[in-house]
């Protein structure tokens, strides 16, 4: 499957430049950890550093990176995240802000203690959904199978140590777990870049060569190595465009694809994510949400007592009632005269297990009349945090 990743010969490095191999053996673990801690001891938070993802023209770069990384990490509310190299913390504040649970590592206390500052001072909601942890080279203070996914922007080609550090995030993540690499390409440690940082500063800019990687992460645990094959999309004249429309048309434009951008992917960066077992299919995410729902309602007295069917005819598993993001509840709606929606008049945790796709699941409520005096009366299903399934395709259902 990953002949595509053909492992290339070791050459030495030409003369005149630095050997990331050779750096590397020549020092210990402390000293990188040192150099890690040297880089930000002399930053505050007016460096242009906290400014990441939008640091000047470096954005124009940074921020698609960041997309296709989002694009790929199955992201879902509660999702709990572990930033691998997360400097100043940028990364780790923005997946808070959008609802993850984060652990933020890096080997350097300074960076830690100026990035969760940062966040706060900016932020304050955040505390408490962020834990900064300091990284010894080694060992990742996260007990076993407890994170579902791990990020790593721009940092996994400074380590020392890949296959340690690929052991380590197979030991923390979930079974389902995945982790997601934005990082550069293979000849990385030859641009004028990498050997003025190795040469002046000594920190080791690494090649991303896959094929080496994969056998490492195939004995940390990881079953799958997928890729990202990200390039700038170039502008296309709008006939271009039309004849993707079209198997028999689109062959020129693809020809043009192929020549401007995609035959040039291997001198590029390496967006790719490993994977343990499949993630689940589930209502943490709304693709493939769907119910059929109908009703049956009983009159007694001054109370509506309302049995509700609901059968899954989508194509992913429904999880329990809960608070938790993807938590299926039954919702009551309601419709005044003049067509306002009150879309939280009620909730009910009724759902006791999972449902999977052809099952039915059926809940019995009783609510008083008065309490919705003067209203329509609708029922729905919700996936917390995620979307309420009327919004998925189907309208809610009138009960009264």
């Amino acid at each position: 499957m990953f002949s595509v990743f053909k492992k290339k010969p070791v050459t030495q490095a030409p003369e005149g430049l630095i050997d990331v191999r050779a750096l590397i053996a020549a020092s210990t673990l402390p000293s990188h950890l040192r150099l890690a801690e040297a880089y930000f001891q002399n930053m505050s938070l007016a460096s242009g550093e906290f400014r990441k993802p939008f640091m000047g023209a470096e954005a124009v770069q940074l921020v698609p990176l960041l997309g296709v990384m989002l694009s790929h990490l199955r992201f879902h509310s509660g999702v709990r995240i572990l930033d691998f190299g997360c400097g100043t913390g940028w990364l780790s504040q923005s997946l808070a802000l959008m609802g993850a649970e984060v652990v933020a590592v890096d080997p350097s206390a300074t960076a830690l203690r100026l990035a969760e500052a940062n966040t706060l001072s900016r932020y304050p909601e955040l505390k408490g959904r962020i834990r900064y942890c300091e990284f010894d080279g080694e060992h990742l203070d996260v007990e076993d199978g407890q994170i579902d996914r791990v990020v790593c922007m721009d940092s996994f080609h400074h380590v020392p140590n890949p296959d340690v550090i690929l052991r380590e995030f197979g030991r923390v993540l979930a079974s389902d777990g995945r982790a997601v690499f934005s990082e550069p390409g293979e000849n990385h440690s030859r641009s004028a870049e990498s050997q003025h940082a190795m040469r002046t500063f000594g920190v080791i800019e690494n090649d991303i060569v896959l094929a080496d990687i994969w056998p490492l992460a195939q004995r940390a645990g990881f079953k799958e190595l997928k890729v990202a094959p990200y390039a700038v999309p170039p502008l296309l004249s709008l006939q271009e465009f039309d004849d993707l429309r079209s198997r028999a048309r689109a062959k020129a434009t693809m020809n043009k694809l192929f020549t401007d951008v995609y035959s040039s992917l291997p001198a590029g960066g390496r967006q790719f994510v490993l994977m343990k077992d499949e993630p689940a299919r589930d209502s943490r995410f709304r693709d493939g949400l769907a119910a059929h729902l109908t009703a049956k309602t009983f009159s007694d007295g001054p109370l509506l007592k309302i049995d509700l069917i609901a059968r899954n005819t989508g194509t992913t598993t429904w999880r329990p009632s809960g608070q938790t993001a993807g938590s299926v509840n039954v919702g009551l709606i309601t419709r005044g005269p003049g067509g306002d929606w009150d879309y939280e008049f009620r909730r009910y945790r009724s759902v006791p297990a999972q449902v999977h796709p052809g099952e039915v699941t059926t809940v019995t409520l009783t609510i008083a009349k008065s309490e919705f005096e003067g209203r329509e009366l609708y029922a729905d299903l919700v996936a917390e945090q995620v979307i309420w399934f009327g919004q998925n395709g189907a309208a809610p259902i009138r009960v009264f």
